[in-house]
């Protein structure tokens, strides 16, 4: 493994943990008793988050597509009184 690998491998956020999981569950096959070994939940934990995900996203994990247009900005001219 590459220095700062650990980072990935052992996530301090409970956000960023979620993540993880779910991105090992979904993107290399695991198995989900794995996933919770691995990263500290439950089976039935980890089989709630996958069904629930992104149908019912996980606050701070997810960002809709849509949502990212609204934060584009606006140029500063639209806001100037010139």
């Amino acid at each position: 493994m590459r220095d700062g690998a650990e980072y990935f491998t052992a996530p301090a956020g409970a956000a960023q943990r979620r993540y993880e999981a779910l991105r090992a569950h979904f993107t290399q096959d695991m198995p989900a008793s794995e996933v919770a070994d691995r990263f500290g939940y439950s089976t039935a934990s980890v089989h709630q988050m996958a069904t629930l995900s992104p149908a019912e996203p996980v606050p701070g994990l997810y960002v809709h597509p849509d949502h990212r247009r609204r934060l584009r900005r606006e140029p500063v001219r639209s806001h100037l009184d010139v």
